[in-house]
């Protein structure tokens, strides 16, 4: 159920659910929500690309590729100036 969430906020952010970091943020959420203690970003690229079988820099690309497609098509902006009013 909490990842159903997590996949609603990705969509409405305007982060299609077939673009691969789309799939590493749902993870990388869960490791977080998970972990008692702060965790570095490169630890958490880690645990991923470990059970994904995918390298570290390919996970934060992936990652970052999906949170760049999200903000050039302004859904970041105009989710937050929603959730405001």
């Amino acid at each position: 159920k909490e990842d159903h969430i997590i996949r609603n906020v990705l969509i409405r952010l305007g982060i299609s659910s077939n673009v691969l970091g789309f799939d590493y943020i749902v993870k990388a959420t869960n490791i977080v929500k998970k972990q008692r203690i702060h965790t570095n970003i490169n630890t958490i690229y880690e645990m991923i690309s470990k059970e994904v079988e995918n390298t570290k820099s390919g996970v934060e690309r992936a990652i970052r590729n999906a949170v760049d497609y999200a903000y050039k098509r302004n859904k970041i902006i105009s989710y937050n100036l929603y959730q405001r009013a």
